[in-house]
């Protein structure tokens, strides 16, 4: 079996759940998803959920081997955990952002992923499973069918703005920070530039803060109902666009990805994180344009 160990929100879901379906497509071994982490996570984290259960994924979920109904951090569980997974082999990311040409090697035995794998280059065997894979167990609002009809009959922008957490959890914010207004206003122009596209959706974690703030060049609808768990719909509501303006986020990455190859145009941040990294050559696709 592969395991993956989820972490993080449901974009950084996808990107684990990606990397260990590749690898057990390959090996043509089960994939497991280890969703311990949502019961004991760090106080310094942003609360989290495990959502890729409202996906059509393809997987096992393991949520505490036997001993379900004790604590995820009492002794037993921790001695239960330790003894089912003493036959599996650890393979742990070495750089973030970055493809290990090692990772395919680990699916010569049972292992357990432990990472991010964010690197559109481990998806790419299964690019075709995924766009199935990561679509809805259940049927859209009438709110976003409607959307879903708008967008089948007009091409729109994407827009995702990213705040919340980047500014007010102080972890997040050293390490993400957030897009600015300018990063915005240029990638509007590439946009408007390349594409003859008269109106955008914004998605948004602070609409509010949008409203007031954004001046964009096309008529603008901010998305605000799918709240929760139904943010997914979001994402599906991207991946029907025909541009996108992406943030330094997990989950308009996967918006961008998901819309069909060849009649999308994706703007993304050049710099995905406040430290200094050298290269995220392997995070963004290369017909993506950085700025």
């Amino acid at each position: 079996m592969i395991i993956s160990k989820l972490c993080g929100g449901l974009g950084n879901q996808m990107f684990q759940y990606a990397a260990g379906r590749a690898l057990s497509t390959q090996s043509d071994m089960p994939l497991g998803l280890d969703v311990a982490y949502y019961s004991s996570q760090s106080v310094s984290d942003t609360p989290r959920s495990f959502e890729l259960d409202l996906l059509k994924i393809r997987a096992q979920v393991i949520k505490n081997p036997q001993f379900t109904c004790v604590s995820p951090n009492h002794f037993l569980n921790r001695a239960v955990r330790q003894i089912y997974f003493a036959r599996f082999k650890n393979f742990f990311e070495k750089r973030a952002f970055s493809y290990d040409p090692l990772f395919f090697e680990a699916a010569k035995c049972p292992v357990i992923l432990t990472g991010y794998w964010q690197s559109y280059r481990y998806l790419q065997p299964i690019a075709q499973a995924l766009t199935e894979e990561f679509k809805p167990k259940s049927a859209p609002s009438l709110a976003n069918q409607n959307l879903f009809d708008e967008l089948a009959r007009e091409d729109y922008v994407s827009i995702h703005v990213r705040r919340s957490d980047y500014i007010t959890n102080s972890h997040a914010a050293k390490f993400h920070g957030v897009c600015s207004l300018d990063y915005y206003r240029h990638a509007a122009k590439i946009i408007a530039t390349k594409q003859k596209i008269q109106k955008a959706l914004v998605f948004s974690d602070d609409p509010e803060w949008c409203q007031t703030n954004l001046r964009l060049p096309w008529d603008t609808q901010f998305i605000q109902h799918n709240q929760g768990k139904d943010a997914l719909w979001d994402l599906q509501l991207m991946s029907k666009c025909k541009a996108h303006i992406i943030a330094n986020s997990s989950f308009s990455w996967w918006g961008a990805w998901l819309a069909q190859e060849g009649t999308r145009t994706v703007v993304a941040p050049n710099q995905w994180t406040v430290a200094a990294h050298s290269d995220y050559a392997d995070l963004l696709p290369p017909d993506w344009i950085r700025i």
